[in-house]
């Protein structure tokens, strides 16, 4: 499957934002 620019850098953050800690808030600077 053949997403755009865009599209794949939506899909790392929210596996970004899934391995994260739930207790925690994290930052963007941290997942950049």
């Amino acid at each position: 499957m053949i997403f755009s620019s865009k599209a794949e850098y939506g899909v790392r953050l929210m596996v970004e934002l899934g391995r994260q800690s739930p207790e925690h808030p994290t930052s963007l600077k941290a997942i950049a």
